[in-house]
């Protein structure tokens, strides 16, 4: 099946305003509709990121507007299911962080969604104090931004607390890495700035590619308490006639790790799993 996804986190601005907007949340779920029809997809992905988050537009209206533009959509998908006599799926991409996941109704969203797209990635980055892990499967094994339940088993929990089943979850698997510049490991202060020496093609956030072609350059170690991968690098430059420094530190998750994450699955009987991005693989 084939499901296009609307929106993004560069494109949720237009969200809020519309999804409040009930002439304009009514028109959204008829394209929905309409682009379905020309190209024959098998159901549609809200990516709304996030309701109430204030630098993407959001309100505290948006837990409300949410609710009601995922129940326009899925009215609109059933009226045309009636006419074709097929069942169309609606997922959205959901949030991780407790701020965002309070900003949602988790049982009357689980009401309309067949999906729940579980964005468990991105749980630390050049935005966090130390080094931390990309898309941990349990916590990490240190305190303050390793906080309890910030990782995918802890993201899942707190959707099926919340309301959401297991049956519909589908994790998160990350096909990038993050790399973090003047570090060696974990729970290390880092340079603040993204790895664009080394991974100067993809910004400082690896595609998995590119990191397998840079490992034989690289110190790889496995970190068991949350079954990821972390690399570092040692490399000098002569920098004003000084041997300086500029090595870094990557996380991401090697073929290992997604096996791990995929008998997570298997173990919990949840749905399945999203892949950001596959073009990312080998």
């Amino acid at each position: 099946e084939i499901w296009p996804s609307i929106g993004g986190w560069s494109l949720s601005d237009p969200f809020p305003e519309m999804a409040k907007d009930p002439v304009a949340r009514e028109n959204f779920a008829k394209n929905c509709v309409l682009l379905i029809e020309a190209y024959g997809f098998d159901g549609i992905d809200i990516d709304w990121e996030y309701p109430g988050y204030d630098e993407h537009s959001g309100t505290p209206d948006d837990t409300e507007s949410y609710s009601l533009l995922l129940k326009a959509v899925r009215e609109h998908l059933d009226e045309l299911g009636e006419k074709t006599g097929k069942f169309y799926g609606l997922s959205s991409a959901l949030p991780c962080g407790t701020s965002h996941i309070e900003n949602i109704d988790i049982p009357t969203a689980a009401k309309y969604l067949t999906e729940l797209n579980l964005m468990t990635y991105d749980f630390f980055g050049t935005w966090s104090e130390t080094v931390g892990v990309n898309a941990p499967l349990y916590d990490q094994d240190w305190g303050g931004e390793g906080a309890k339940d910030f990782s995918v088993d802890g993201c899942v929990r707190k959707w099926i607390a919340g309301g959401g089943s297991a049956s519909a979850i589908n994790i998160g698997l990350p096909f990038y890495g993050r790399g973090f510049l003047k570090a060696k490991g974990l729970n290390e202060e880092h340079g603040g700035k993204p790895d664009k020496n080394l991974w100067y093609l993809d910004e400082g956030s690896p595609q998995y590619y590119n990191i397998v072609e840079k490992l034989p350059d690289l110190v790889s170690i496995r970190h068991e308490p949350t079954f990821t991968q972390y690399a570092y690098n040692d490399r000098m430059v002569d920098i004003g006639g000084i041997q300086t420094e500029v090595g870094g530190v990557v996380s991401y998750d090697d073929e290992e790790a997604i096996c791990d994450k995929t008998q997570y699955c298997l173990e919990h009987d949840l749905n399945g799993f999203i892949i950001w991005e596959v073009s990312g693989d080998l």
